[in-house]
């Protein structure tokens, strides 16, 4: 389930990232970085789900 979520939070930020870059368009830029808190907080309960076992 993780491995899911980590690819799909992935795949938003690097297209935000891309897309922001791109055409200079600086509005997407909280978007961006909510999905990277988004995609750090999937990290964490991985790591810890996995410190459980």
């Amino acid at each position: 389930m993780f491995v899911l979520l980590k690819i799909a939070f992935s795949a938003v930020v690097l297209s935000l990232a891309v897309y922001g870059i791109y055409t200079g368009n600086h509005d997407v830029t909280p978007f961006t970085s909510l999905s990277v808190a988004l995609l750090l907080l999937v990290i964490e309960l991985e790591e810890r789900e996995k410190k459980k076992k």
